[in-house]
């Protein structure tokens, strides 16, 4: 795969308010390097809004799919801010 196909695969994988701000890039790795850095930095206040509600998620009223599936909802978010590996 060469350097040029390589920008225009992550170009076209990614969401168009991405691409604005890629685009310019000259190098695939370069546009990389970008996204890496944006996608690496930890919301360190969602986090810990993320840990307080699975610590006190409670069904109550609520079936117990439906908690199951929010507890999945919220453990789905909290790993999306692990940060990404080098």
């Amino acid at each position: 795969m060469t350097i040029c196909s390589t920008k225009y695969l992550i170009l076209n994988s990614v969401s168009p308010s991405i691409v604005q701000t890629i685009v310019f890039h000259e190098y695939g790795i370069d546009v990389w390097n970008e996204l890496q850095e944006h996608f690496s930095k930890v919301d360190s206040d969602r986090v810990a809004t993320l840990r307080y509600a699975i610590i006190n998620l409670k069904q109550g009223t609520k079936l117990c799919l439906t908690t199951l599936l929010t507890m999945k909802s919220l453990w789905e978010e909290l790993n999306s801010h692990r940060p990404v590996p080098i």
